[in-house]
């Protein structure tokens, strides 16, 4: 929010600008109150922070980050950097300790921090799911390229059966014709004292020589053509 010209924000989104929970900003400048380096401005009674603050706060975070201690951060603020003076009148404030509202605040901050990194695992968990889902599928997909198409293979089956059909039928008619080219008492045998009859059995196995000796050779040049 803004009064004038000047930014101001309340403690929950102070303590997102800073990057921190707001249990820790708010104790961070409790702390520079308690020892008068640095007064909080109120509006209607309720704390609020400016850019000033943000600047003392983000200054705090850079030095916890390098281990430095409270003591040695107040040093050097006190010292070093701007900061606001309390108002004519009004003296440092040094509340009473409160343990259990310590402890609070600290299992508050540990859940908040367990939260964010569980929901990080989590997403790390998922993006890496899905990676290894996406790696199956290009492999799945790799494979189904290198079968053969059911339908096609089907096809050329069909196809198969049907030359080969062919094939027997031309080769079978082209043995009955030599066949017939034979002699006379070459396909015929004696039946009865003056009748003679075509001799069968001979000719479907001079049929069945012929189309198997054949075959192959055929088969051949007609998948060659």
């Amino acid at each position: 929010m803004e009064y004038g010209e000047q930014n101001f924000y309340k403690i929950n989104e102070f303590a997102k600008i800073i990057g921190k929970h707001y249990n820790t900003v708010d104790l961070w400048f409790k702390r520079l109150e308690e020892k008068g380096l640095h007064y909080i401005q109120r509006v209607a009674n309720e704390k609020v922070y400016d850019d000033l603050d943000v600047m003392i706060g983000k200054f705090i975070l850079q030095k916890r980050e390098e281990k430095w201690s409270h003591d040695a951060i107040h040093d050097e603020l006190a010292y070093n950097h701007e900061l606001r003076p309390f108002p004519d009148g009004e003296e440092p404030i040094n509340e009473v300790l409160d343990v259990e509202k310590i402890k609070r605040q600290i299992l508050e901050e540990v859940q908040a921090v367990t939260k964010e990194a569980a929901a990080t695992e989590l997403k790390e968990i998922k993006m890496e799911y899905k990676k290894r889902l996406e790696e199956v599928q290009t492999k799945y997909e790799e494979v189904m390229k290198r079968l053969p198409d059911p339908n096609e293979s089907k096809d050329r089956e069909v196809t198969n059966i049907i030359t080969k059909r062919r094939i027997e039928a031309q080769l079978r008619q082209e043995a009955l014709n030599k066949w017939e080219q034979r002699p006379l008492n070459d396909r015929f045998i004696k039946v009865g004292l003056f009748s003679k009859a075509e001799d069968v059995n001979k000719r479907d196995r001079f049929i069945e020589e012929y189309i198997s000796n054949h075959f192959e050779e055929r088969l051949k040049q007609e998948y060659s053509n």
